[in-house]
């Protein structure tokens, strides 16, 4: 029986006075987002060791990886802020008071024992100037593993990503 995670926010809905209180009364801006190619594919995909790659072999994902995050991320972080996210790419009419890119490095299972997310993300204003960069590396244990504990995990570390970009936007806006 093949199984189908998805992943899914983890956010609740932010209240207006958060959201102000971070100072993000702006239209940011998501994108582009990358993942490894790697991870351009419908199965989980496993780390083993330093160089080895699994893929699952009855675990798919709900759908493409890459539109997933995309979506979740942008849940999480309006969640977080309370703004209304434009996705990448968007007309000129309606380009963003400021953006967040991000370039994933692993989004992936380590050993079916823990999630690892490892992305440098960058926050830039409407001109491209840089606001704030960062590397974040997030893991989380995983209970058991199973493709839905995974896809859990893989959430919490999206959320906390999420998190990381909010406070550091709203201190660059405040700064």
């Amino acid at each position: 029986m093949r199984r189908t995670p998805a992943i899914a926010p983890a956010n609740p809905p932010a209240e207006p006075a958060r959201a102000y209180a971070r100072g993000l009364h702006v239209v940011p801006g998501l994108g582009p987002l990358t993942l490894p190619e790697y991870l351009q594919r419908r199965e989980l995909v496993t780390r083993r060791g330093a160089t080895g790659l699994e893929s699952a072999r009855y675990e798919r994902w709900a759908e493409p990886l890459d539109a997933a995050v995309a979506r979740v991320l942008s849940r999480d972080l309006a969640s977080l802020t309370g703004a209304r996210l434009v996705a990448h790419p968007w007309f000129e009419k309606d380009a963003p008071d400021a953006r967040v890119r991000i370039r994933f490095e692993r989004f992936e299972l380590e050993e079916r024992k823990q999630a690892v997310l490892i992305a440098t993300w960058r926050l830039e204003d409407k001109g491209g100037a840089l606001l704030h960069e960062h590397q974040s590396r997030i893991e989380r244990a995983l209970a058991d593993p199973d493709g839905a504990t995974a896809a859990l995990e893989l959430s919490r570390c999206l959320a906390e990503l999420g998190e990381e970009i909010a406070d550091a936007w709203a201190q660059a806006r405040a700064g």
